[in-house]
């Protein structure tokens, strides 16, 4: 079964999630794993997807192609490999919250932190709060630990927090993205 990953844009309007997936479930599409979101008045597709009987990218991007111009999507399309590739020994899932004033490379600064721990980021929402408000910027990253990387990876973030005079925190989630009491 053929696999694909699709990333569309689009200026955000009402429709864009109806169109794109009923084009795919009339070409017998499944979707696997999806995001959407608005960002900064354009809305945002990525889906992994499997087409049964659909040999390379193209036919998808084809039954797409009557949404590019009414809608400005801007699409792109690639084949995955057969089987997801497998993630190494299970070790902690955590959801890093940070939030303060909006300084440029903080995100860099905070997935660095990550990687230097031994982790990786599996998901990343930010919001950068308007100026006028007094409402700090906001950003939860969710990231894979190795066991027992937790303290050094909640070191980091103290350092990072209090040079760029933000609220860190580190909660302990399930692998299914529940918190776990006691976080």
């Amino acid at each position: 079964m053929a696999r694909f990953s699709l990333h569309a844009v689009a200026p955000d309007r009402p429709g864009i999630v109806a169109a794109v997936t009923q084009a795919l479930a009339d070409l017998g599409c499944n979707l696997e794993d999806s995001r959407m979101a608005r960002l900064h008045g354009n809305f945002s597709i990525v889906l992994v997807l499997e087409a049964p009987g659909v040999t390379n990218g193209t036919a998808v991007e084809e039954v797409l192609a009557p949404l590019l111009e009414p809608l400005a999507l801007q699409l792109f399309v690639r084949p995955l490999a057969e089987e997801p590739a497998v993630a190494g020994p299970p070790g902690e899932r955590v959801l890093v919250v940070a939030e303060g004033a909006d300084h440029t490379g903080t995100i860099a600064r905070l997935a660095r932190a990550v990687v230097t721990a031994g982790g990786n980021v599996v998901d990343l929402v930010g919001h950068v709060a308007p100026e006028d408000l007094e409402a700090p910027s906001h950003l939860q990253v969710t990231v894979d630990l190795p066991p027992g990387a937790t303290s050094g990876l909640r070191a980091a973030l103290d350092v990072l927090a209090t040079e760029l005079q933000l609220r860190c925190e580190v909660r302990a989630l399930g692998h299914d993205g529940a918190a776990l009491h006691g976080g």
